[in-house]
């Protein structure tokens, strides 16, 4: 979907336009990892659907995805490298631009930046700089923004913040800058989209909970199972060896029975030749 503008000024969206992509993330390869984090974190994003206006999600849409980033998305296919990004860029809603001085000296990001506005109406409200190090507007070798961001309908915003302030770890700092980065995008106040990241959380942990009772439950069951087969199979042992001895028994019987019957059998045989020799 793309966006137009009414006499009053206000920002609406084009509904016939479909894009593929929600954002495309432009950024310097020194800073991967945290393009790695802001792609990864936005695609798991669960939209508060009932707070954002429905011009400003897709059908059915509950995440904000996909998020191209070049690394991970591009394709293989006949088209160049520069095609297959030219292609990518026509296709996104949103620009996100990960801002450091790596990036503000970076000829592909500035290039991504000016086909980006000149494939969207030149509307800079579509362009989202993050800044990940540096100072945006210092004009100096901290200077953070691409040439082309350094102008009043950039640096006049609050510019979401991948920077960890005083009493923070990188992890909130980056976290923060994830707020801030969905809030302009869906025109979330930030709390609602912490609240959101938080609930998110919040189910995550129930669902390893739930997770590691079943496992523990299934575990328990299975050594009950496992002592039960043990006892029993040490039941039938001993009883199998009962068996087996009342067997040799018998046998034993058997003999002894067998040896008295040879020894019955000699002596009537010996009664008998007696008998036979009193006749005569």
């Amino acid at each position: 979907m793309g966006y137009s503008i009414r006499n009053t000024g206000e920002i609406i969206m084009d509904v016939q336009k479909n894009y593929k992509y929600y954002a495309f993330i432009s950024y310097s390869r020194k800073n991967s990892q945290a393009a790695a984090y802001l792609q990864r974190k936005l695609e798991r994003f669960r939209i508060p659907v009932q707070k954002v206006d429905k011009q400003l999600l897709l059908p059915e849409q509950k995440y904000i995805k996909p998020v191209f980033r070049d690394k991970r998305d591009l394709e293989v296919s006949e088209k160049s490298f520069t095609e297959n990004i030219k292609t990518a860029i026509k296709e996104t809603r949103y620009l996100l631009v990960l801002c450091s001085p790596e990036s503000a000296s970076s000829y592909w990001v500035a290039e991504e930046i000016k086909y980006f506005l000149e494939t969207h109406n030149n509307d800079f409200s579509l362009v989202v700089p993050v800044v990940f190090s540096g100072n945006p507007g210092s004009n100096d070798e901290t200077e953070c923004l691409p040439e082309i961001l350094r102008r009043n309908e950039i640096t006049d915003r609050n510019l979401p913040r991948m920077v960890a302030d005083e009493g923070e770890n990188v992890r909130e700092g980056w976290e923060n800058g994830l707020i801030q980065t969905i809030s302009y995008m869906l025109k979330v106040k930030r709390e609602s989209i912490k609240a959101s990241i938080d609930a998110e959380r919040v189910r995550f942990l129930k669902r390893c909970i739930f997770i590691t009772i079943f496992a523990l439950l299934i575990f328990i069951a299975l050594t009950v199972w496992a002592l039960h087969a043990e006892k029993k199979a040490g039941r039938n042992e001993i009883k199998a060896k009962e068996q087996t001895a009342l067997a040799r028994k018998n046998e034993s019987i058997a003999k002894e029975q067998t040896a008295l019957a040879r020894k019955n059998e000699s002596i009537a045989k010996e009664q008998t030749a007696l008998a036979k020799q009193s006749f005569v």
